[in-house]
């Protein structure tokens, strides 16, 4: 085999040679091609043929017979060194015959280049297109193309496929072509679904490609089956599930069952098969769905089958159905009871196909008539279990002598199944409850406690005795008090009064509960009785020196006994008002109490009470009675309000108030003669002792109540007649009075 260095001294050695002899004139080649040479067929662009010479002189073209071809006829132009003969369909359509009559060679000085033939050129083409095939998968499957005879002859034969997604990939099949038969051929050993398209022959050669119609490749498969069970393949009873079968198969498959671990359940082909209960099924190709309400006894396994002309196939899931489970039962039916307790032996029953968590004790107090109270439970929860073998648990906190009815109760993943078949059980007697006094005496004097208590149970045996005892100190001896049950007294609670006590002393007080069995003691609870202050003495009212009309003072005599503490306050209070707002100073064994926030032309019956440091409260004093008046100066503009008046100040007031009685006086005169004068403007007659509650004139002089209203005085009217004006009146003289809220003028 010649190497790549020996060609490449033999190209020195060519090159070395022509240059000697070109140094001697002589010509060292004339290049052309050889063979034959094909011409484009129609249509297509003409074809240049070359003659390379290193000589100096003309290229020139010729036939074999010596013929030389015109440049101009047969389209020849040359270039220095090289000349370009330009084939064409339509040159040699020109020269019929010219074309394949001899051979044609080109020639420059004295050298001849070698013959070539000139022959028309052919297009490839389909003689035999490919055809449809349809196969299972991993059988043997191919196509064959076969090409019509043309020249030049086809040199690159391939195949394409396009697959279902339309994707295309190019197979080089050359070594499957039979140049004797022309045939193309492209084998499948082993066809699989991927392998599903179309196929289409391509035959090139070196003018063009000719494509051959598509053959379809169908290929029959039965791939898979795949069960799927929705929301799971374990569910709680009474669930609704859905099972859905998928094959994934071509063609569709003609056969598709279902099955549970009892047997079938649904048949494509068989429609009686197909089972009530769970519903009606949704059948598409390849494709089953059925839902169902899943049962207790439904575990197990479900399948599915499928099948077509290529195979068939299964799938089969377990399916669980989880349930409540199976109440526990007593081990031997062991139990034992306390007087507070009660003590069991379980084994766990079926679990439901899932994990028993918690194993609940439960009783109820059993009535007289055999049923359970259910207002109250009491329970256990266990969750540490020794399965298969038997746990053993208390319950606490029961009653003592009492009948019970009990269930056990277990808990899963679905939760609390049913309970267990009842069982009584009746604890141990005992002593009654320990009895609980009330923090306060139920009624308290100051020579008697009435105590309160309470018993939650009374042990399974009747009480039959209370014992009350008091002490004088928390660890002193005590005086008993033995009481059997009255009709005041009961199993549940109890009331006793301790008398003969001494006012304000603190006492230490217990209860004992005795039945036939044993006596429970209370705690101890101190009382004290109480130490009551007298109430005050006599009371009464007096205005206030500032005349101020929402106040009055309240003066008795200082209470004869402050109730074993100093006195903390007065309480002054009437029906309607449990405690006024007072103040109180305390002068020579008398007290004043200044009562506020009273309203004006109102009837009062305010009665005192004194409340000591121990918070002792006295009887109400005898009620005192007082009405205030209409007028208050207190509230007069630029009058303080709070009751902390100067004497500068009340001078001033003093004044005021006589001007102002002045004034009313005079009013009640003028109104004295004027009786009988006609109101002008409402046609009515003033007359003495009526209440006006409209404006009147007389002798053309307005008065205006706005929306006041006055009393006129009866003639000769006493001491203490009162005129009311509100909001601002003006007088018959034309003097102004200006009262921002209600004033009281008294007739002097």
């Amino acid at each position: 085999m010649m190497t790549t260095r020996s060609l490449r001294l033999g190209w020195f050695f060519l090159i070395a040679v022509g240059l000697e002899r070109l140094a001697e004139g002589a010509v060292v080649f004339v290049e052309a091609p050889s063979g034959t040479v094909y011409y484009p067929p129609q249509g297509f662009p003409a074809r240049d043929v070359r003659c390379v010479t290193n000589a100096t002189t003309n290229i020139s073209w010729f036939y074999t017979t010596g013929e030389k071809l015109d440049p101009a006829q047969y389209q020849i132009t040359s270039a220095g060194t090289v000349s370009t003969l330009s084939a064409s369909y339509q040159l040699f359509r020109a020269l019929p015959g010219k074309a394949i009559q001899d051979d044609i060679y080109c020639n420059a000085g004295n050298t001849n280049s070698s013959t070539f033939d000139f022959k028309p050129g052919e297009v490839p083409s389909v003689a035999n297109d490919p055809v449809d095939v349809i196969a299972n998968a991993e059988k043997s499957v191919g196509f064959v193309c076969v090409h019509a005879s043309t020249r030049p002859e086809p040199t690159i034969f391939t195949w394409r496929i396009t697959d279902s997604t339309g994707t295309n990939r190019i197979a080089n099949i050359t070594g499957n072509y039979d140049r004797a038969t022309r045939e193309i051929a492209y084998d499948i050993s082993a066809v699989q679904p991927s392998d599903a398209g179309n196929y289409t022959c391509l035959v090139t050669n070196e003018f063009d490609t000719a494509t051959s119609k598509s053959a379809v490749l169908t290929v029959h498969y039965f791939l898979n089956v795949v069960v799927t069970v929705a929301p799971s393949t374990t569910v709680h009873d009474q669930t609704s599930v859905t099972v859905e079968c998928r094959i994934d198969a071509l063609p569709a498959a003609t056969e598709i069952r279902l099955s549970r671990g009892d047997g079938l359940f649904f048949s494509s082909s068989n429609a009686s098969l197909n089972r009530d209960e769970l519903g009606t099924p949704k059948t598409e190709a390849n494709h089953v769905t059925y839902t169902f309400t899943a049962k207790s006894d439904w575990t197990g396994t479900i399948s599915c089958y499928g099948m077509n002309i290529a195979g068939s196939g299964d799938q089969t899931v377990n399916f669980t159905v989880q349930t409540r489970p199976i109440p526990p039962t007593l081990c031997l039916n062991e139990t034992r009871t306390s007087t507070h307790s009660l003590s069991y032996l379980f084994v766990l029953g079926d679990d439901g196909n899932s994990a028993i968590t918690q194993v609940t004790m439960s009783c109820y107090r059993v009535k007289s008539d055999d049923t359970m109270d259910k207002t109250t439970e009491y329970n256990k929860n266990t969750t540490d279990f020794k399965h298969p073998n038997c746990t053993t648990d208390e319950l606490p906190g029961l009653i003592p002598g009492t009948k019970y009815g009990c269930q056990l109760y277990a808990t899963n993943g679905v939760g609390r199944g049913e309970g267990s078949a009842r069982f009584d059980v009746t604890t141990v007697k005992a002593a009654p409850a320990k009895p609980i006094l009330d923090a306060s005496p139920l009624t308290a004097s100051e020579t008697s406690l009435t105590v309160h208590w309470t018993v939650a149970y009374n042990g399974g045996e009747e009480i039959t005795e209370y014992t009350v005892r008091r002490r004088g100190t928390a660890t002193g001896g005590a005086i008993e008090f033995p009481h059997s049950l009255t009709n005041s007294l009961s199993q549940q609670e109890g009331t006793y009064t301790l008398q003969g006590l001494t006012r304000g002393t603190r006492y230490y007080v217990d209860v004992r509960a005795k039945n036939s069995v044993d006596t429970s003691t209370s705690d101890i609870v101190a009382y004290k009785t109480l130490c009551l202050p007298s109430a005050p003495g006599v009371v009464t009212a007096i205005v206030p020196d500032d005349f101020r009309e929402s106040t009055r003072i309240l003066r008795m005599e200082v209470p004869s006994d402050n109730g074993c503490g100093a006195i903390a306050k007065y309480i002054v209070s009437d029906d309607e008002t449990p405690s006024y707002d007072v103040t109180w100073t305390t002068t020579d064994g008398s007290v004043d109490v200044l009562v506020r926030g009273l309203d004006s032309e109102t009837e009062y019956s305010l009665q005192v009470s004194v409340e000591n440091v121990d918070g002792a409260v006295s009887s109400l004093s005898e009620p005192v009675m007082f009405r205030t008046a209409r007028m208050d100066l207190s509230t007069a503009p630029g009058l303080p309000n709070d009751g902390s008046m100067t004497g500068l100040i009340a001078g001033v007031v003093v004044a005021v108030l006589v001007v102002v009685c002045v004034i009313v006086a005079g009013v009640a005169m003028w109104l004295h003669r004027a009786k009988r004068e006609r109101n002008t403007s409402t046609g009515r007659t003033a007359t003495l002792g009526q209440i006006y509650d409209s404006p009147f004139s007389s002798s053309g002089t307005e008065m205006h109540q706005s929306p006041a209203y006055g009393v006129i005085p009866e003639e000769g009217g006493s001491s203490g007649s009162e005129v009311m004006h509100t909001s601002r009146a003006y007088g018959i003289v034309g003097e102004r009075v200006a009262t921002d809220s209600p004033m009281y003028a008294t007739v002097l």
